[in-house]
């Protein structure tokens, strides 16, 4: 926006279009970043100089972004949560039951770093004790819109959403693929192609069984 300014050789005001200097390094930048030095040493070992160094950024554009390493780690965290659970949603809102049972190794091999970070860590690894307050609500529903979606699912193809229900729509369709995939991603290995076609036997072979009892 433009601001008016006094000419020291003139006693004229004169306007001087003054630019905000773009931010050089972005929330994403610096959680890529973070990402990177979890991924290779670990939740524990990602201190803020070791993510400053691995962006090329001062330590002052971290605290800029992310008042705490608190803040930054549990953001990473979350973040991984959405970007793993988008695809799931998707899926299940598509009624299409083989996509959501695929998504786990689809994901991985697509992800490899970020699966390494969401599978083999806990929460706990990368926040110890409560969230920052600035983070306490998006925790408290980082699971709401995958929930609704499975609840819808089992409603719409199984018949019903009653505990037992979603359940076995959970195992099917999350802890199935999930239990595939994980003893890859500990030995840093993409999932074999062949994997898929036994989660989904296994998957529809849950599935089946639940509507047949309907």
């Amino acid at each position: 926006m433009p601001r008016c300014l006094l000419d020291r050789r003139s006693r004229t005001p004169t306007l001087y279009r003054i630019t905000a200097r773009p931010a050089r390094f972005s929330e994403s930048d610096l959680l890529d970043a973070a990402a990177e030095v979890a991924a290779a040493h670990g939740p524990a070992s990602t201190t803020i100089s070791a993510i400053a160094k691995a962006a090329g950024a001062p330590t002052g554009s971290l605290y800029h972004r992310f008042p705490s390493r608190d803040v930054l780690l549990g953001t990473l965290w979350l973040d991984l949560i959405g970007r793993f659970q988008a695809g799931w949603i998707e899926a299940l809102h598509a009624l299409d039951a083989e996509a959501a049972a695929l998504h786990a190794p689809m994901w991985v091999r697509a992800h490899p770093r970020e699966a390494r970070l969401l599978l083999l860590y806990r929460r706990e690894d990368f926040l110890a004790g409560d969230w920052p307050p600035a983070l306490a609500d998006r925790a408290a529903h980082v699971n709401d819109r995958a929930a609704a979606a499975l609840r819808a699912f089992a409603a719409a193809n199984l018949g019903d959403d009653k505990a037992a229900t979603l359940r076995r729509a959970r195992f099917a369709l999350a802890e199935i693929p999930y239990a595939a995939v994980h003893a890859y991603v500990a030995a840093g290995q993409p999932p074999p192609p062949d994997l898929d076609a036994l989660v989904l036997t296994a998957s529809r072979a849950v599935l089946a069984a639940e509507r047949a009892s309907t």
